[in-house]
């Protein structure tokens, strides 16, 4: 069931609906909360909101579950560098 709240969840990105993707993947999250893949999406969308602090802490989160997700190292390097230049 976590995997399809994750697919609704893709699908709203793609449709440029960022905030209804991250209410899906916590729907996701609650289900599964050891799901990296989502936490690293869930990150994704909240940095393209602006709100990077918590960006940072989902993708540590996936980080935590999963240390070998290149994937969320490439993200949480990205958000480091954002908040580096501000």
């Amino acid at each position: 069931m976590a995997e399809a709240w994750y697919n609704k969840g893709l699908t709203l990105v793609n449709l440029g609906k960022h905030q209804e993707a991250i209410s899906c993947y916590d729907e996701a999250l609650e289900i599964n909360p050891r799901y990296a893949e989502a936490w690293i999406n869930k990150g994704i969308e909240l940095a393209i909101l602006g709100r990077f602090q918590e960006a940072l802490k989902c993708v540590e989160a996936a980080i935590r579950l999963n240390p070998d997700l290149p994937q969320a190292h490439q993200v949480k390097q990205m958000i480091l560098q954002y908040l580096g230049g501000r």
